[in-house]
């Protein structure tokens, strides 16, 4: 016969208050509990049953009931940040026959262009979606190629990882988009990556005429590729049919008259500065800083402010006391022939005169202009 329904316990002995106790708490340690049923003498039946476990977590303080970052309660209402709560949509671009949909903060950040673009009031509403919101209804960039777009993508997306790295016809192709859409900051960091790259301006580089191209058309100053220029200047090999094909006019008319002048300033022998000894750099040094003259005097690029002087070029200008206007006519006059001006009496000006000689003897032949600022006597 098999029993049915909850299994009754037969306990010998009278069910005491203790007892029942001390057996309610080990039977809850067992997740179970005895429910006395009744008793007759001495004998008393009682039931197992299971009760749910209890909870037993801890209760933390009110001060601690919010972890950190975690919102709490009674806290204040949560504000948005001022700079990093990104309203912005993803927008939909045609370039070409290519889709591209980007976020939008990176283009109206960086761009007038796409700023005002995207702040412009929304059309009348028409049955179709709005412009950019879909692959139906894109937002078409003329002027510009799939390269030059995708490249100024991948700059924003990921220019900030350690191993970016750009090819020059990449970095050309994102000038092009900076300075068609107006993007400061980005055409700044291609004009360096172009330009000021190690080697690209050196004698020898494969293609010293393109960068004087893309300068021309990218307006970008002439003095950026002043390395570039004198070096086709001074290179004996003519430019050749292919490199006069892809030039505007106005440059090679530019580069035949420096080309001339050059070829008549150094028929003859290295200059001697001041008779003192050969020219420090040599033939070839002498012929550099010519090329960098004739090309600074026909592209009328302006030389660099006495600031910049010091770190830029080797013409030297130390301050005198008293010798204003002469120190001042002297630096005028030094402006193109890259002289020293000093202001000095003295001990100290024959120190500095020295030093002048040698600062100049590997720049160019020409003399130091000395202003001395002791008073003239009543017989001078």
């Amino acid at each position: 016969m098999v029993e049915k329904g909850p299994k009754i316990m037969r306990s010998a002995g009278a069910c005491t208050l203790s007892g029942l106790i001390a057996r309610g708490i080990f039977s809850n340690l067992l997740l179970t509990t005895t429910v006395p049923l009744f008793k007759v003498g001495s004998v008393s039946y009682t039931m197992m049953a299971a009760v749910p476990p209890q909870d037993t977590t801890p209760t933390l303080p009110k001060d601690m009931s919010a972890s950190k970052g975690e919102p709490s309660a009674l806290a204040q209402p949560a504000t948005r940040h001022d700079e990093f709560y990104f309203t912005d949509e993803m927008t939909v671009f045609q370039v070409g026959d290519r889709l591209f949909r980007v976020h939008q903060h990176f283009l109206a950040e960086n761009s007038l262009v796409f700023s005002s673009m995207f702040s412009l009031p929304a059309a009348a509403p028409t049955p179709a979606p709005p412009e950019g919101t879909s692959d139906a209804n894109p937002i078409l960039l003329s002027g510009v190629t799939e390269h030059e777009f995708e490249t100024l993508l991948r700059y924003f997306y990921k220019s900030m990882h350690d191993g970016f790295a750009l090819p020059q016809a990449s970095w050309i192709a994102l000038l092009s988009i900076a300075h068609h859409f107006d993007f400061p900051n980005v055409r700044a960091r291609a004009v360096r990556e172009v330009f000021a790259a190690p080697g690209a301006q050196a004698p020898d580089a494969p293609d010293l005429l393109l960068l004087v191209a893309v300068a021309e058309r990218y307006d970008v100053p002439p003095g950026t590729v002043l390395p570039a220029l004198a070096a086709l200047v001074a290179r004996p090999a003519p430019l050749s049919e292919a490199e006069v094909a892809r030039s505007t006019a106005l440059t090679v008319s530019r580069l035949a008259a420096a080309r001339e002048e050059f070829v008549r300033r150094t028929a003859g022998p290295a200059p001697q500065p001041l008779g003192l000894a050969p020219w420090l750099g040599g033939e070839r040094g002498w012929k550099e800083d010519a090329a960098r003259e004739i090309v600074r005097k026909i592209w009328v690029i302006p030389t660099r402010s006495r600031a910049r002087l010091a770190a830029g070029s080797r013409r030297c200008e130390v301050p005198g006391g008293g010798a204003g206007g002469l120190a001042r006519a002297g630096a005028s006059r030094a402006a193109e022939s890259r002289s020293c001006v000093v202001g000095f009496s003295g001990p100290a000006l024959s120190l500095y005169h020295m030093l002048c000689i040698f600062w100049n003897l590997g720049t160019r032949p020409s003399s130091c202009s000395f202003a001395s600022s002791r008073k003239p006597s009543h017989g001078e």
